[in-house]
């Protein structure tokens, strides 16, 4: 049976268009009712004592498995990361179990606000973007748990791949003309992502996006989008607001 990272490769090596938009998550500012229901679990939701909070946990739990590929890294980093709390949690009753799962959302959500408000508070809301290096360990940190108000867009790249750094170049570049607040920009090394090694280099570089922690839009070797003219900041700015991972409105007045 394919697993839901099969599918999400295939979904990103698909040239016909990105995926259906994630549902629409929580913002800041709602009320003590909203988070109730954010933090709520169904009893279908828990199996043995342990809380189940997506189809890719439900899936590894059951088979087992290790998953492969940028979104497959999600789910082994949080397994590995929580194996401990998995194993503790199987004397627990299905109370006990929802309750420490409530603890920890609850903490989660307390953790993004207290970042909104600092942001606002030193006026980083504002400040240009940084290019960020996407590793194994930081891939569910870094891009699954960004602010959902936030799109990631991740650069996969070979660092011996003279394109890839043509491209790196003007992406960082890039970065710096839009705010941190709206857009955080990654790369990451394909090849430790397990992305693209069956179908080789002629894919890269790749830009995938991310909102809400899910695959928005996928653009494979991106190159081809505007050859044989030469690459060049302003080609590949144009590029990225006509496939709508940039906002022209939002690039900062001082680029």
């Amino acid at each position: 049976m394919a697993t839901s990272t099969d599918a999400l490769e295939r979904q990103a090596l698909d040239l016909s268009g990105p995926s259906a938009p994630s549902e629409p998550h929580p913002e800041d500012g709602k009320s003590e009712t909203d988070d109730d229901d954010i933090l709520t679990i169904d009893r279908d939701h828990v199996e043995d004592g342990r809380p189940i909070v997506s189809t890719g946990d439900r899936k590894w739990l059951q088979n087992g498995a290790t998953h492969t590929g940028p979104k497959g890294v999600l789910v082994d980093e949080r397994t590995s990361r929580q194996s401990p709390t998995l194993v503790s949690n199987e004397t627990l009753s299905d109370e006990q179990a929802i309750a420490e799962y409530r603890r920890q959302r609850l903490g989660e959500l307390q953790n993004i606000g207290a970042t909104d408000s600092q942001s606002l508070l030193t006026g980083t809301h504002n400040s240009p973007a940084q290019v960020k290096e996407v590793g194994l360990l930081t891939f569910e940190e870094t891009v699954i748990n960004e602010r959902p108000s936030t799109s990631v867009i991740l650069c996969l790249y070979e660092p011996h791949l003279d394109n890839c750094a043509i491209f790196l170049d003007l992406f960082s570049k890039l970065a710096q003309c839009y705010p941190a607040s709206k857009y955080t920009f990654t790369r990451a090394i394909a090849s430790e992502l397990d992305f693209a090694q069956s179908s080789g280099s002629d894919v890269l570089p790749t830009v995938l996006v991310y909102q809400a922690g899910e695959l928005t839009k996928s653009i494979i070797a991106i190159e081809l989008e505007w050859r044989p003219k030469q690459t060049t900041l302003q080609v590949v700015e144009d590029t990225l607001i006509r496939h709508g991972v940039l906002d022209k409105s939002l690039a900062l007045p001082d680029r």
